[in-house]
């Protein structure tokens, strides 16, 4: 799909990023630094171009972590107790909406179609890991599928990929929006019911169908939930004090963030308490230990 002005697909894996899941998993060693972030605790992974952080944050995800052939991975997967999601960031996106994204509103709005995207694959993994027949799979998918497609699309789709393409052909028509803007031309009513239910709080719609998954498939409450967001050097200040925000606030989700060194470019959050390092996240720092060094 091509993107007008430059957008780019918010769906495109972004070198490790262009790895499968069984490629990521066949190169990966488990390592103490990998196991510190297997947590309920936020964690800003700092490293500089080339260190590894993306492996180490993709791999975090459920469906990277069946892959892996390791007893400590297998022993996670089987009691449900980390799922996690990998958010990918692209620099083209970022900068393609900053001139006309003066409230953020659009820098919420594409990383809530974004994250949601990115669920599915964790659904998915999910289904095929904890529903081992194939018929009840199916079941249980539809299901799934009907309530949050209801949540995030009014309208009711069957599967994982309906919902996949959905969401795709949306984002090409915020694109299309987002051209307009640039060119200072009017919307109209059509344009502003255009991902209607992704302009909500962020993470919101990711959380409510989180909470239609646990229910479905039969997740306890003590299972840690986690978004894995990668590239968040390419963010803005404005932008990290949002996502310090939900660091501080969010019960239900824990964010694993990675970006270079300096470039976590502030503590500040937006309602004016600062994180506080130890105590509401820490930095792992993988230039200083290496990934194969003690997680202490």
């Amino acid at each position: 799909m091509h993107n007008l002005f430059g957008f780019n697909n918010i769906f495109e894996h972004s070198n490790a990023r262009y790895f499968t899941s069984d490629q990521l998993a066949e190169e990966f060693v488990w390592t103490p630094a990998f196991e510190s972030l297997i947590s309920n605790k936020n964690h800003i992974i700092l490293g500089s171009r080339g260190s590894g952080k993306t492996a180490l944050i993709k791999m975090l995800s459920h469906e990277c972590l069946t892959k892996l052939k390791d007893e400590k991975a297998r022993e996670i997967i089987e009691q449900r107790s980390f799922i996690a999601t990998y958010i990918p960031l692209k620099v083209e996106w970022v900068n393609s909406i900053g001139d006309i994204d003066d409230n953020n509103l659009l820098f919420k709005w594409s990383l809530n179609l974004s994250s949601c995207a990115r669920f599915l694959d964790t659904i998915r993994s999910c289904l095929h890991s904890y529903v081992e027949d194939e018929i009840d799979r199916i079941i249980k998918e539809k299901s799934i599928c009907n309530k949050i497609s209801e949540l995030w699309l009014s309208k009711k789709l069957n599967t994982i990929t309906d919902i996949y393409d959905d969401l795709e052909i949306t984002e090409y028509k915020k694109n299309i929006i987002f051209n307009k803007m640039k060119l200072g031309l009017k919307l109209n009513d059509d344009d502003l019911m255009v991902g209607l239910n992704f302009n909500t709080d962020l993470f919101k719609p990711l959380i409510m169908a989180l909470s239609t998954v646990r229910k479905e498939i039969g997740l306890s409450n003590s299972s840690t939930f986690c978004v894995c967001i990668d590239e968040a050097e390419f963010l803005t200040k404005e932008h990290h004090r949002i996502l310090n925000t939900h660091m501080r606030s969010y019960n239900e989700i824990v964010f694993k963030i990675t970006t270079m060194p300096y470039r976590h470019y502030t503590l500040e959050t937006v309602t004016g308490t600062p994180l506080n390092m130890g105590h509401d996240f820490d930095y792992l720092n993988i230039d200083k230990q290496g990934l194969h060094g003690s997680s202490n």
